[in-house]
């Protein structure tokens, strides 16, 4: 249980989670995600698909990372299990982590070992959504959608932490 001065504070801080959601879908994020889709204009189509390929993987692992700090930023993951009590959600925001930390990879795909065993449990291969261009046990290939999925999860998060916070 939290005291009510660590309660005001996670309050506080899930308030300012939440105006930086906001913020996040119409500022630098938005416009990277939106200007980058159909950016690449090389003549070849078949390097042409490939560039934008990873350009698009690259945008969207970048504005995972970014959601993600912002989330733990705000709503430290000591907090998470405690506050949630719902191990399907801690384990995808565990997931959402592991593309976080795969970032710093930039466009080569490869996959970083935090957090991949959650990110394994939450999606394979044989049935990955249609956000994930490719997934293997060494490269995770994203697709445009794929920060648009997280950024809905993380605010779904973010609504049920500020009921959770509130009732505790």
């Amino acid at each position: 249980m939290l005291d009510q001065t660590e309660k005001s504070s996670l309050m506080a801080s899930l308030s300012a989670l939440g105006q930086d959601l906001m913020q996040q879908a119409h500022d630098a994020q938005g416009q990277l995600l939106s200007k980058t889709q159909h950016a690449v204009s090389i003549s070849d189509p078949q390097v042409r698909q490939s560039v934008q390929s990873k350009l698009d993987h690259s945008v969207n692992l970048l504005a995972i990372a970014n959601i993600m700090a912002i989330f733990e930023y705000h709503f430290p993951r000591k907090y998470w299990v405690k506050t949630y009590n719902d191990p399907k959600l801690t384990k995808q925001l565990r997931a959402f982590k592991h593309m976080q930390h795969c970032a710093i990879y930039g466009f080569t795909g490869v996959r970083a070992t935090n957090n991949r065993v959650d990110f394994d449990r939450v999606f394979s291969a044989s049935s990955k959504p249609n956000w994930i261009a490719s997934l293997s046990d060494d490269e995770l290939f994203l697709s445009n959608g794929a920060a648009a999925h997280v950024y809905q999860v993380v605010r779904t998060a973010w609504e049920r932490a500020i009921v959770a916070v509130h009732q505790m």
